[in-house]
């Protein structure tokens, strides 16, 4: 990811196995806005195509036919393939042609550009300190999975989803059936003000499809004190299809109504979406299941919660 650059260059190298000339690559650009990447274009490149191998540029191309961007820009590649595994060599130094090409960015200041924070109190308050008082993210158009107000001050019902030293998400895996769960550290990184970790997973299976692994890149794009906001982007590469989608969730932690007995109360909103990566004639199908999957999952969510925090009834 490159900050604030319309003619980023990355000097990314990947490699891939691939199991024969039949396969091609495909290969999103996004764009980081404060709340959701947007899609910018993608790029399908054939393997048995020989014109396809050494350094080319490439037309970035809209999701489908029917996108009214049509001019996505261009990225430049450089592909080789081995005898033993096939490797992608990756450099991309703008979305659109330029006269001259930028200077590499330097990959060991990105490294050191990241800070990971020795608590989360440590890094709630580094946030609160650089919270402008900006608005509250709108909920997302996939519609509400939660919508209660229990009785646990803001920050402590924070502190209980999202904190390293909780025990809720390991509780909530154990009764959902979640294995190897995996907790990265909440982290900064490139000059970022929001705090940013990485979870990983391997889901239960269910009627619909196997066991299979979950990445679950969550943000915060809000925490003042009193209301906080963390995007959820949901991607299960091994699902059919699972390259054309992510799903996205939305937590957001506000003030809650006042009781009669003066203690504080928060009000949790969980919303959803799908972010399609590109176009497939399976979208109804995959919106429909996740819909399930995510109602079944939240009513589960929302047991273990009320077991740990008094609910308030309306």
């Amino acid at each position: 990811m490159v900050k604030k650059n319309l003619n980023p260059y990355w000097g990314e190298e990947f490699c891939f196995q691939v199991e024969g000339f039949n396969e091609e690559l495909l290969l999103c650009v996004l764009d980081e806005d404060k709340f959701f990447n947007d899609f910018v274009g993608q790029l399908k490149v054939p393997f048995a195509d020989k014109k396809s191998l050494g350094t080319a540029w490439y037309s970035l191309q809209p999701k489908n036919k029917k996108s009214k961007n049509k001019g996505c820009g261009e990225i430049l590649l450089t592909i080789s393939l081995c005898q033993s595994n096939s490797c992608l060599h990756q450099t991309f130094p703008c979305n659109h042609i330029e006269s001259e090409m930028p200077k590499p960015a330097n990959h060991e200041d990105k490294v050191e550009g990241q800070t990971t924070y020795s608590s989360f109190e440590e890094a709630m308050r580094i946030m609160m300190e650089r919270d402008h008082g900006g608005e509250i993210p709108s909920n997302l158009s996939g519609g509400i999975l939660l919508d209660q107000s229990f009785v646990i001050a803001p920050a402590d019902l924070n502190s209980l989803l999202f904190s390293p030293d909780s025990n809720f998400t390991n509780s909530l895996a154990k009764l959902q059936g979640t294995k190897e769960l995996q907790i990265g550290p909440w982290r900064t990184e490139n000059g970022s003000d929001n705090l940013k970790r990485v979870v990983t997973y391997i889901k239960a299976a269910s009627k619909l499809v196997k066991a299979l692994k979950a990445i679950e890149e969550q943000m915060y794009l809000k925490a003042d004190g009193k209301v906080f906001a963390v995007s959820l982007s949901v991607s299960t590469p091994d699902v059919i299809f699972g390259n054309t989608f992510k799903t996205e969730l939305l937590f957001c932690i506000t003030p809650g109504p006042d009781i009669q007995s003066g203690e504080q109360t928060s009000w949790l909103v969980i919303s959803w979406r799908m972010n399609f990566l590109q176009s497939t004639m399976m979208k109804n199908v995959i919106e429909c299941g996740a819909r399930q999957g995510l109602k079944d999952g939240y009513e589960q969510f929302m047991d273990l919660l009320s077991q740990n925090v008094k609910a308030i009834e309306r």
